[in-house]
């Protein structure tokens, strides 16, 4: 005699049910309340009795007089978003002859913002040959002394809440600068070019 529970969590209003066993789980928008499907199943060849389940997240989910061998019985239940990384554990137990069964499953999502990618660039000069740099954004702009190339700086920095992938610096007049493969939110990676 056993017993099995298992944990799903649906990022689409139910549409579709993940077994979410390991981290991070699908990744849920702030707008879009998770669902939780609760699966009992009864694994052994003898009836099951005073079968209950609870859930770190909901409590008390379910309570059974019996359950025949090879039979499920089915819970749906509405979550609330949450923004960042989730775990909980559903537990289930059963009695035959005396004889307690159980079982656990664990569950994970990971509640995200919704997306706003986003990116910054800014372009420094230093005419003092990378000593100091300053953003000239309007003319005429610093005095290039006699002698000294120009030292440009790039400062390429993701102001949004997602990752960005495949960055290109690209200048109108020097062409391509630099690449990225990626930037995280809130990450900057910086180039100077003489």
């Amino acid at each position: 005699m056993t017993i099995q529970i298992e944990k799903f969590v649906s990022a689409d209003e139910g549409e579709t049910w993940i077994d979410a066993d390991t981290p991070p789980g699908p990744l849920i928008e702030e707008d879009i309340d998770p669902k939780f499907r609760f699966v009992v199943t009864n694994i052994g060849d003898v009836i099951l009795t005073d079968i209950e389940a609870t859930d770190e997240f909901f409590g008390f989910i379910l309570a059974l007089a019996s359950l025949q061998p090879g039979a499920s019985v089915e819970v749906i239940l509405d979550g609330t978003w949450e923004e960042g990384q989730h775990v909980n554990e559903v537990t289930v137990e059963g009695t035959s002859d005396d004889q307690i069964v159980t079982d656990t499953d664990l569950t994970h999502y990971f509640g995200i913002l919704q997306a706003e990618p986003a990116i910054q660039i800014e372009k420094l000069i230093s005419v003092d040959g990378g000593e100091t740099f300053v953003e000239a954004d309007s003319p005429p702009g610093p005095t290039l002394p006699p002698n000294i190339d120009p030292v440009f700086r790039y400062i390429v920095t993701n102001i949004g809440n997602v990752t960005l992938t495949d960055i290109e610096i690209d200048d109108d007049v020097l062409g391509l600068v630099a690449t990225f493969p990626s930037l995280e939110p809130g990450d900057s990676e910086t180039v100077d070019i003489s």
